[in-house]
């Protein structure tokens, strides 16, 4: 099961729109503590992009960690989470970090504790996966983040400069979680080979959304499990 949300429903990707509140509320992830800043372009010099945060903090972010779909012209706003905290802190607007932390500002469940965002996998301005779980019952992570009518995914997405987003749920069965990750493709099968590869098998005319362009779908579904996939047609 997937919510996904398209490019297409969201400005274009070099549009990337500032938060409407300079900083975004925080949330605990991969044992951190994130939070996601609205950063303006000021110059650009040495590899790096020059700007500030909130309150005119002044900031730093490596031209590296920077998607291709984010345009830093002068005046140019996005959103970074910072890499390394300093007087003039580093930032990054590529890490998937920012994900969790963006999805924190606008996911109440994330900021009280019900749902977890367990992992993201991320080709920054391209495609994000985010693997949720509840952590009681009654709660549908995946429709939290989804939010009614898709508003919470898009708002995540747009931020982003219209990187496309799946949340799919976590489960602590590799099988079921290698099923899940490797949305929108329907997979038959699953197998984890000796040397820790996860075997993903579906139907011939699966294999396109399975691998994804340029093996991204198959890539980041990889990236989200901690394992190596490789998918395989079933034989007719």
């Amino acid at each position: 099961m997937s919510d996904t949300s398209h490019p297409s429903a969201a400005p274009a990707p070099t549009e990337a729109a500032p938060s409407t509140t300079p900083l975004v509320f925080q949330v605990d992830f991969a044992g951190s503590r994130l939070a996601a800043h609205t950063f303006t372009v000021v110059s650009q010099a040495d590899g790096f992009v020059h700007g500030t945060l909130f309150g005119n903090r002044p900031a730093l972010v490596p031209l590296s960690e920077i998607p291709s779909s984010i345009k830093p012209f002068v005046g140019a706003k996005f959103m970074v989470c910072v890499i390394a905290p300093a007087a003039r802190p580093v930032c990054s607007a590529a890490r998937p970090d920012l994900v969790a932390a963006l999805y924190a500002g606008v996911t109440p469940e994330v900021r009280s504790g019900s749902v977890r965002i367990m992992n993201v996998a991320r080709a920054p301005g391209v495609r994000s996966k985010v693997a949720v779980a509840a952590t009681r019952e009654g709660v549908d992570p995946v429709a939290a983040l989804v939010g009614r009518e898709a508003n919470r995914v898009l708002y995540v997405s747009r931020m982003l400069g219209g990187e496309r987003i799946d949340v799919v749920p976590f489960n602590n069965d590799l099988t079921i979680f290698a099923k899940n990750a490797m949305a929108p493709a329907a997979v038959d099968a699953v197998e984890v080979d000796p040397s820790g590869k996860v075997l993903v098998f579906v139907q011939p005319h699966q294999m396109p959304a399975a691998v994804g362009g340029g093996g991204l779908n198959s890539h980041l579904a990889g990236d989200l499990l901690g394992y190596p996939v490789e998918v395989r047609a079933l034989r007719s």
